[in-house]
């Protein structure tokens, strides 16, 4: 496939073949194309006989069969594990541009459940001592609901080691053109801390140190 136009860069064979493994990850695969389409770990070879049989080898492990091996799979995602220098970060940029305008932020209600009193009751018996009771919201509780009730969409979250943080950015403004992406580093004590101004961004780079902070004080 043909690489987005806002990329600044030209992309090779392998690159073009992973950016489009990786935008077809995302998108989740319909099953009908899937079951057809060879596994790009295998190869096929005729067998030059009378039984014309084809023969599926896997160039990495070794293995062959005779069934077809699909890339029929429900689960999204994936690892990107080309060798170091083989320009992992510019088809990664790449992936991030055919996304493009993500950065947008909104609000979702997630629940129609009150922050207030929850009734549970049990329907299969209705005798006076089981009756449908109220429950105490817990300490917390009402904190957590009205923030689950509203979730921003964002972009792009790219999470890497404090001394490649400075370098995830220039790669961005050097390879994408300008105004195609939105960059915000979260990092630093003045780092903003509302998600729905975080997610105006189309791409948020941030440390280990950082998510794992944060997390921390989520959940205490």
């Amino acid at each position: 496939m043909d690489p987005p136009s806002t990329l600044q860069c030209e992309l090779r064979p392998y690159q073009k073949q992973a950016v489009h493994w990786m935008i077809q990850l995302e998108k989740g695969q319909c099953i009908d194309e899937g079951a057809m389409t060879l596994h790009p770990c295998w190869e096929a070879y005729r067998l030059a006989d009378k039984r014309d049989r084809v023969i599926y080898l896997n160039a990495f492990s070794g293995d062959a069969t005779t069934e077809f091996p699909s890339t029929l799979q429900m689960a999204r995602g994936g690892i990107l594990a080309d060798s170091m220098g083989l320009g992992k970060t510019i088809m990664t940029i790449a992936l991030l541009l055919a996304h493009s305008g993500h950065g947008l932020s909104g609000s979702h209600p997630t629940s129609q459940s009150s922050s207030e009193d929850i009734e549970i009751s049990d329907i299969s018996d209705h005798s006076p001592s089981n009756l449908p009771k109220k429950v105490t919201s817990f300490s917390g509780f009402d904190k957590f609901m009205k923030r689950k009730n509203t979730l921003a969409d964002g972009g792009s979250l790219i999470i890497c080691p404090m001394t490649l943080l400075g370098q995830w950015k220039a790669e961005i403004e050097t390879h994408a053109q300008p105004g195609s992406l939105s960059v915000y580093v979260h990092y630093g004590q003045s780092r903003q801390k509302d998600a729905k101004l975080l997610a105006q961004s189309d791409v948020v780079i941030t440390s280990y140190g950082v998510l794992a902070s944060e997390f921390s004080a989520e959940v205490i």
